[in-house]
This record gives structure tokens, sequence and C-alpha cells, in this order.
């Protein structure tokens, strides 16, 4: 495995405009969350931070503007329908020996 530089910065610039503050602090959180289970040498540190960070991504899910729009003139849970599907498509690629990388 590569050795982590920790004296290199990566600086990811998003457009927040249309966002409201609890989003950007959700986006920063989720950021920091990742940098965290990337570099942590601690079996605690990953467990706790990625259920966080999937924790903070969901919450991000539910209040995106898609399911905050349209769950003003409709029933239908999206935001949880759209996280159903990801857990359930994470959870069977789990116990495959399917492995993908995402590297764009």
């Amino acid at each position: 495995m590569k050795q982590f530089s920790y004296d290199k910065n990566l600086v990811i610039k998003i457009d927040t405009e249309g966002m409201t503050e609890q989003q950007k602090r959700l986006i920063k959180t989720l950021n920091t969350l990742m940098k965290d289970i990337i570099s942590t040498d601690s079996e605690e540190v990953f467990f706790k931070q990625t259920q966080e960070a999937v924790r903070n991504l969901a919450a991000l899910v539910k209040q995106s503007h898609f399911a905050t729009f349209v769950k003003a003139g409709d029933e239908i849970a999206y935001a949880e329908q759209a996280l159903e599907y990801s857990f359930d498509s994470v959870q069977e690629k789990l116990y495959t020996s399917e492995t993908n990388v995402y590297d764009n």
C-alpha cells in the first residue's frame, strides 16, 4: 500500500450556491471523515468514522434539493428509497468476489 504524504493538500472547490449552511457543513464533515477513513491505523477510528460517514451521507441525501422539492408535492419518500436502493446495491457487492474500483 502507498504511504500517505501528509504534507500535500487536495483543494476541492464546490459551487455552494443554493446550499443551506447545514448542507455545506455536511459536505465538509464528509470530506474530513473520508480523509480519516483512508489514513487511519486504528480499527476503532476506521469503524466509527465509516459509520459516521454513511450517517452523514444519508442526512445529506435526505436534505437534498430533489428530496425536499419533490416531497412538497408527492407522498413518495424518494430520499429513503434512494438510500435503500443504494444500501441494497452495496450489500450485494459486499458478499461477492466482485470488486469495483472507480477512479476517473
